[in-house]
């Protein structure tokens, strides 16, 4: 069990509710994340934060504390400036002109399948994205480059996030053409163990290898609605 204490402040801070508290405190410990600023830029936050109504707070708590993705949010938060409030908090704080991850005026291709898009295999959950931010989103997550088929994504490539549980742990690019995994990856672009790879290769082996083309929309990122 780690502590942060950064992390109850914040939530001391920005959440009124004190059954609230403590589920957010609890589900912290279990976090693999700290926070990793100064009081002051905290401070900072917490005023940001505290513009969104607590049904909000509560809800960007508890995903980014859950996906470990705390920190790299109010870091992103630090180092860039906000231009434009949106109804999300991760969506304000990734969706601004200074960010690395996403670019506003970037088009948003959504995904359109013809297969269903989450499968479940000996413990697995492989999941299709459902455009290309989410894409890009599981690319930031596990820190590789697997975002580079945003635009290839549904045509010959079909990259797949892979979930133990509810986490993120690895990104598969398929190859249609070839009907084989060309690449896998995990945090960092680590390798995969030898165990995992054989379950990976043999539910591509017995489920997708009649995948067939699929076709895909553009959408402008001020059409997105989540």
């Amino acid at each position: 069990m780690r502590y942060d204490p950064f992390i109850d402040i914040l939530i001391l801070r920005s959440i009124d509710d004190v059954n609230l508290q403590r589920e957010l405190i609890e589900l912290s410990c279990e976090s693999t994340e700290f926070i990793q600023c100064g009081l002051d830029e905290l401070e900072r936050f917490i005023e940001f934060f505290r513009s969104f109504d607590q049904k909000e707070r509560a809800r960007f708590l508890k995903k980014s504390i859950f996906e470990d993705m705390l920190g790299i949010y109010i870091d992103k938060f630090i180092k860039n400036s906000i231009h434009k409030k949106l109804k999300k908090i991760d969506e304000t704080i990734l969706l601004n002109p200074e960010t690395i991850l996403f670019n506003p005026e970037e088009v948003i291709i959504t995904y359109r399948y013809d297969i269903q898009t989450i499968y479940r295999y000996e413990g697995f959950t492989f999941r299709l994205p459902k455009d290309s931010m989410e894409l890009r989103e599981y690319a930031y997550r596990l820190r590789n480059c697997l975002d580079m088929y945003a635009d290839t994504h549904n045509e010959r490539y079909l990259i797949f996030g892979v979930l133990i549980g509810n986490k993120l742990k690895y990104a598969i690019n398929y190859d249609r053409c070839t009907k084989s995994i060309k690449e896998t990856k995990g945090f960092a672009n680590a390798a995969v163990e030898p165990e995992v790879m054989e379950k990976f290769e043999r539910f591509f082996a017995s489920k997708f290898c009649g995948v067939d083309s699929l076709d895909r929309e553009s959408v402008q990122v001020e059409a997105l609605s989540r």
